[in-house]
């Protein structure tokens, strides 16, 4: 059994568009002083309310009387609308698949997503509509005790818990993430507490197939997942979602599932994996197999996080963490103040009366406990205090405050020297801390830090392809409160690539829906190389940390060029290597084609060669030899993309591509935790990775396990194989409480904190 890899995403709707009575944006010749008397004057009796170099914005006006000033250029009623709380499913240009769908209400429709997951909350709104009906044959049950739980969305339910020791299985989801995955994937168009959402294919309809809770914990189990994949493909599923996975990876061919997700690729229908959860160091591929007939997805940032926020004066707004005491939603506000201007940026030592009268305190972490700094802070009367971390590998973090009441905001390092180096420019900007939990748009371009980086077990490109799983609001059972997710509103936010996963099977079905007829394989390509790069200040995310980039299913729903495989391996070496692969393109238009080939280097100076052009035939095939060969490469990793360019379209496909050349220097130090808690007394068990700068095990460098707190006892560290390869098993005895365990492998050293229970 294998603990289920829990994480969360979702999706959103169109705003609404209600004209606010009597209030306009006037586009105006001269947007000057005379033009705002014209508007104000006593026959047409507007008020201005805001003004930029080209509009005034009024209100109390008349429409018909504002187009008649002189100088008026245009008239717009002002108009409100719901935030865009979500941009999942736009960052990945599902808007224009939808619409060659004939609306997003259409997207995947007469497609079957099947669930691999925890079951199913049927009453949840996401799953409820009118607009599809069952189809013959279905619905679909493994007990009748489930069949109530069926509906027009849900057709399919199977629950395989009887196989798990559980005396009365129910397909109801008492965890919250399969409804989660489940609405993410095909829920339909909800209203939910911070705005209408919707899944990404809301004309799908839906298998459930629970494979866990078991009776012994909330895991599930290799034999239920391979009786459901099998019988997915028997109930005509067209794709699979599984959001769960190990703490690493396993190599293809060593399991069932691989096997029986092999069948289910034969059979036509588009396999999609979670990544897994273990980032950011390399080789942490979590999935549940690393065949290449499953497609795997990371996790990338969402371009808004609900969060507090700091808003300063000539800045966007600052993310921000609220102390562990319940806040005014208002806020605090007044001129900022970096306390470094009186000698005491940590805050650890009393300020001069009066110092901070009025101010919103700019203090740095660090030395002192947070409620001293806080106490420190009021006392010299300062109206809130903003902090920053003063660690660079961290982001905001939540105060203890103890007995402090001083209104208080935690910002990230980065944030908090960026505005630190703004203040030498203006010392008082005016600030308002708003502890109103709300949208704020941040850089998406950026991969998730939990997200799993390859290479896979079998040195492929892993993850295939990434979407958005960080920051992501989402439906959650709301029946049984103590679900690991779950909320008593039905929504909720999380984070992982459980949910990344789903967003991509939902582009899946979007796409079969619009293109029926391909192979799994062409689906898998058009998916994957047509994603787009991800790019955040200078820096591309790699293939061996995002796969081919961001899923853009609106590319992917025109494309005419797939290839197989969807990334090229030229496994590893320690330095010297000689290999090639055959590359196979398929023509999917009806008129013939000619490639021409070019090579992205990401990293490493060696590349593919590739020949310059290849001519397809209409609905042909044809390939290519790419070979990769240097002798005395440096240790690291080669990657980068092939391209492929359509000469009759215009139209470019990317195929990732890697090699590692080994070192036996650690670069990266990583423990894996299937458990963090055990029974005080009893051994348990963790795995510890050492890998070098390509992301390879090492050889020969065993790490060393100590206890450090009392107690505690660190045993044995083996190896897997018959010789040190950079993949231990570490056995330790927990004490009552927490437990640290400090982990070294040459210049590395890291600690893992677990639980004596």
């Amino acid at each position: 059994m294998y603990r289920l890899l829990f994480a969360c995403l979702l999706t959103y709707s169109a705003v609404a568009q209600n004209i606010v009575p009597g209030r306009f944006i006037v586009e105006m010749e001269d947007a000057g002083k005379g033009s705002r008397a014209a508007l104000t004057s006593r026959e047409l009796g507007a008020e201005v309310i805001g003004q930029s170099e080209h509009a005034i914005v009024v209100r109390d006006a008349d429409e018909t009387k504002l187009r008649q000033v002189p100088g008026v250029k245009a008239v717009h009623p002002v108009i409100e609308g719901i935030f865009l709380l979500d941009r999942a499913l736009s960052r990945s240009n599902f808007p224009a698949a939808w619409n060659l769908s004939g609306g997003q209400a259409n997207g995947g429709r007469g497609m079957k997503i099947a669930i691999m997951d925890s079951g199913i909350e049927a009453s949840h709104p996401a799953f409820q509509t009118s607009d599809l009906t069952i189809p013959d044959g279905y619905p679909k049950v493994r007990a009748e005790a489930d069949r109530a739980l069926t509906g027009n969305k849900i057709i399919v339910i199977r629950n395989y818990q009887d196989l798990q020791g559980v005396r009365t299985p129910s397909a109801a989801d008492r965890d919250g993430h399969g409804t989660s995955t489940a609405g993410t994937a095909a829920g339909v168009m909800q209203n939910a507490p911070q705005g209408a959402i919707s899944g990404a294919a809301p004309g799908a309809q839906l298998g459930i197939y629970k494979i866990g809770p078991t009776a012994t914990g909330n895991v599930w189990t290799s034999d239920a997942l391979v009786l459901a994949i099998d019988d997915a493909v028997a109930d005509g599923m067209d794709v699979i979602n599984m959001s769960i996975g190990y703490a690493y990876s396993t190599p293809t061919g060593m399991s069932p599932i691989t096997a029986a997700i092999e069948r289910a690729e034969k059979a036509g229908v588009i396999v999609i994996g979670a990544a897994g959860n273990s980032g950011p160091d390399p080789n942490t591929i979590g999935s549940v197999s690393t065949t290449s007939a499953m497609l795997q997805v990371g996790a990338l940032w969402n371009d808004r996080l609900f969060s507090a926020a700091a808003r300063v004066e000539g800045a966007g707004p600052l993310l921000g963490l609220a102390g562990d005491r319940a806040m005014d939603a208002d806020g605090v506000s007044g001129p900022l103040l970096d306390t470094a201007t009186l000698n005491n940026a940590e805050g650890c030592s009393a300020y001069a009366p009066r110092a901070l009268a009025g101010r919103v305190a700019f203090i740095v972490r660090g030395v002192c406990t947070f409620e001293e700094k806080l106490n420190r802070a009021a006392a010299a009367g300062a109206v809130g205090a903003l902090l920053y971390n003063n660690n660079a590998t961290e982001g905001a973090i939540r105060m203890s405050m103890g007995q402090a009441t001083l209104p208080g905001l935690m910002l990230s390092n980065q944030d908090g020297l960026a505005l630190k180096a703004r203040l030498r420019d203006n010392a008082a900007p005016g600030t308002q801390l708003d502890f109103r939990v709300s949208p704020v748009i941040v850089d998406a371009n950026r991969l998730a830090g939990f997200s799993s980086r390859g290479p896979a077990a079998d040195l492929m490109v892993r993850p295939d392809v990434s979407a958005v799983g960080k920051d992501v609001y989402l439906p959650t059972q709301s029946t049984f409160a103590t679900g690991e997710i779950y909320s008593a509103n039905g929504y909720t936010m999380l984070n992982g690539t459980s949910f990344s996963a789903p967003i991509t099977a939902g582009a899946a079905a979007v796409l079969k829906s619009l293109r029926p007829g391909l192979t799994a394989a062409q689906y898998r390509s058009l998916l994957v190389n047509t994603a787009d790069t991800v790019e955040r200040n200078g820096r591309v995310i790699r293939p061996q940390e995002g796969g081919a980039g961001l899923v853009n299913v609106g590319a992917a729903a025109v494309a005419v060029t797939t290839a197989n495989p969807v990334s090229l391996t030229f496994s590893a070496s320690s330095g010297t290597v000689d290999v090639s692969r055959i590359l196979t393109f398929d023509n999917l238009a009806g008129e013939p084609d000619r490639l021409t080939f070019s090579v992205q280097a990401l990293d490493g100076n060696v590349q593919p060669q590739v020949p310059a052009a290849l001519d397809l035939p209409a609905r042909g095939r044809a390939a290519i030899n790419v070979a990769f060969s240097g002798t005395g490469i440096a240790p690291g990793p080669y990657q980068g993309w092939l391209i492929a360019l359509s000469e009759r379209t215009g139209q470019a496909i990317r195929v990732p591509y890697w090699h590692g050349v080994g070192s036996d220097t650690p670069a990266a130090l990583t423990p894996l935790l299937a458990d963090d808690s055990a029974r005080v007394g009893a051994r348990l068990q963790f795995v510890v990775q050492v890998t070098d700068s390509a992301g390879l095990f090492t050889n020969g460098v065993k790490p060393t396990v100590t206890a450090v707190t009392r107690g505690g006892v660190a045993g044995r560290v083996v190896t897997v194989a018959p010789v040190d390869t950079g993949f231990y098993v570490v056995t330790v005895t927990l004490a009552l409480g927490t437990n640290a365990f400090d982990i070294e492998a040459g210049d590395l050293r890291t600690t893992v904190l677990l639980t004596g229970q």
